[in-house]
């Protein structure tokens, strides 16, 4: 049985205080689960402030990682 579970981080303002240890706790009827990882943010000197077509999702691989995908525009720097 493989699910494929998807949570949204609700963030409006992102900045330099989310980078921590993160932690997920997952329990149901058949156990508890706890894993953790430390986000480090490197924000480059001219940063220009993003605008996000899509909200920050974290979504759960069959493999058990997790995947932070959002959209952005892109921009032609060539």
């Amino acid at each position: 049985m493989h699910c494929k579970l998807e949570r949204t981080v609700p963030c409006c303002e992102f900045g330099v205080y989310f980078q921590a240890e993160w932690k997920c706790v997952a329990s149901n009827e058949f156990g508890h689960s706890v894993t953790s990882c430390f986000l480090k943010l490197i924000i480059p000197r001219h940063f220009k402030k993003p605008r996000f077509l899509e909200s920050l999702r974290a979504i759960l691989s069959e493999e058990g990682a997790v995947n932070l995908e959002c959209k952005v525009p892109a921009l032609d720097t060539f």
